[in-house]
């Protein structure tokens, strides 16, 4: 019995650690990423935001996408402790099977979308730059 209850209070604190962290995390993700396109928007030619990005580095641009990865992370756990707490456990061992098909769809849903849409600007850019000197009669040669 003491087990048990040992358990359910460690369940229950994990909980809330989790649940509170990762709206915290999210609100500075969130906060960061606003702050970060209000910057770029104070850019008037691409070699100001080339300037602004070497500036901040690459790591700290990809910093509200890591905190959003980690508070989502985070959340997922605490949703997990809180079934755990308030559910039997077939019903959460189902709920956890359905996360675990669907989360990682999301993910790789959203990872080739972004790898696509890196391929499609490289390419239209590559091919402004190369017709960018021609005229108009030397389209058709």
């Amino acid at each position: 019995q003491d087990h048990q209850d040992w358990f359910l209070s460690a369940v229950a604190h994990g909980a809330g650690f989790f649940w509170c962290s990762s709206t915290l995390i999210l609100i500075l993700a969130t906060f960061t990423a606003l702050l970060y396109v209000m910057a770029a928007l104070r850019t008037h030619t691409e070699s100001e935001f080339n300037h602004f990005y070497s500036l901040m580095s690459s790591w700290m641009m990809r910093l509200p996408l890591c905190l959003g990865g980690l508070g989502f992370v985070l959340m997922f756990f605490g949703l997990i402790a809180w079934f755990s707490l308030n559910w039997p456990k077939t019903y959460t061992y189902c709920c956890l099977a359905v996360c675990f098909i669907v989360i990682p769809l999301g993910v790789y849903v959203a990872m080739r979308l972004s790898q696509v849409l890196q391929v499609v600007d490289t390419t239209s850019t590559e091919m402004m730059r190369k017709h960018a000197g021609l005229k108009a009669d030397d389209i058709y040669e």
